[in-house]
């Protein structure tokens, strides 16, 4: 008896990424389609991701299709470029393994105060952290952080219900996390003006924090940080020096 293993599409690779890093092209749509006609699964999903995340590709058959695999650690990552456009692909964790190597997806229900899902961001954290270079080097960019922001929001709670304070920046103070917000059109937040700054500098109250300030505190506390950098905050708003240095500086507070 013998039995037919059907050869590895030269191109996806079979969605299979251990080992290759080189990048791989179908030289048009017309190309993917005859693949999927000669039986690649591989081919046939990334062809149904392309379709469904890209569908102006259809018009434009002569164009080719770049396939990026990355493969090093048990897992393989795919990527799928057109022109600028990149899809990811993922294995769908609730269906049978077709492709065993790909990555899993992972779900997110509609309610992110789960406890699954802080875990998650915990996970992806220390493992940008501890596993990748440029994320790990605290100190370069705790002093990058204290050198370019005046000031930062202390968790810390100063009374009983949790409210806060702004910090002025002399020195390294250590690591800090970022609050990247929209101010929205009808109302602004809660903002750090000249006139109220010294009372921010002692406490800012609980009760007059906005809703989406109060979740980045809980989230920064519990992720074990001291420290939050809230633009409307840290920046003294109605003081046009103060806007003008801490707004040209706010590339390098986010690279903290």
């Amino acid at each position: 008896m013998h039995l037919h293993m059907k050869p590895e599409c030269p191109v996806c690779i079979d969605l299979n990424a251990m080992g290759h890093i080189a990048i791989r092209v179908h030289s048009s749509i017309q190309d993917l389609r005859r693949s999927v006609e000669h039986g690649c699964p591989g081919c046939e999903a990334i062809l149904d991701a392309l379709f469904a995340c890209l569908p102006e590709v259809l018009g434009h058959d002569t164009e080719d299709i770049q396939i990026l695999p990355s493969g090093d650690d048990g897992t393989a990552r795919f990527s799928v470029k057109w022109r600028d456009h990149m899809i990811e692909l993922f294995e769908l964790p609730a269906l049978p393994e077709e492709f065993p190597h790909l990555e899993a997806a992972y779900f997110l229900s509609g309610d992110t105060s789960q406890e699954c899902h802080f875990q998650r961001a915990l996970t992806w954290l220390r493992e940008c952290t501890e596993n990748y270079v440029h994320c790990n080097q605290g100190d370069h960019f705790q002093a990058l952080g204290a050198k370019f922001s005046k000031r930062l929001v202390d968790v810390t709670p100063v009374d009983e219900v949790g409210s806060v304070k702004l910090l002025e920046l002399t020195q390294v103070v250590g690591p800090y996390l970022c609050l990247s917000h929209c101010w929205g059109s009808s109302s602004h937040p809660l903002r750090t003006l000249k006139e109220n700054l010294s009372q921010h500098l002692a406490s800012i109250d609980w009760d007059s924090l906005p809703a989406t300030f109060k979740d980045a505190i809980h989230f920064t506390r519990r992720l074990g940080y001291q420290f939050v950098w809230i633009d409307s905050l840290c920046i003294v708003q109605d003081d046009l020096d103060d806007w003008r240095e801490q707004a040209a500086q706010m590339a390098n507070i986010f690279q903290n």
